[in-house]
């Protein structure tokens, strides 16, 4: 679910504060996205969408987020939505660093 390797890499580089930064940003900005995907959103639109939610997520380690975006894209279906939002709530619940949380 989530690459704690990649975590504690970007949090030597950036520091907690900044990395939970960017962590919100994503979260918000994927949240978005994902509001704008339905049963009619063009094609185009919607492999856009994925690969932002893919190539962020894995940017910052979140391989679950990741591979839900990679699944969603070969699968499709009117209820990606729905698989996409349950994928970035429980990457958010997994996000805190600390194994021992």
């Amino acid at each position: 679910m989530i690459d704690r390797d990649r975590i504690a890499e970007l949090e030597g580089e950036i520091g907690a504060d900044d990395l939970a930064l960017i962590a919100r940003t994503y979260f918000a900005e994927a949240e978005a996205a994902i509001a704008t995907l339905d049963g009619d959103t063009p094609r185009e639109k919607r492999h856009r969408i994925l690969h932002f939610l893919r190539s962020g997520a894995l940017n910052i380690g979140f391989r679950g987020m990741a591979d839900a975006a990679a699944g969603a894209r070969s699968t499709g279906g009117a209820d990606m939505p729905t698989h996409l939002r349950a994928a970035l709530s429980r990457t958010r619940a997994a996000f805190p660093p600390d194994p021992d949380a």
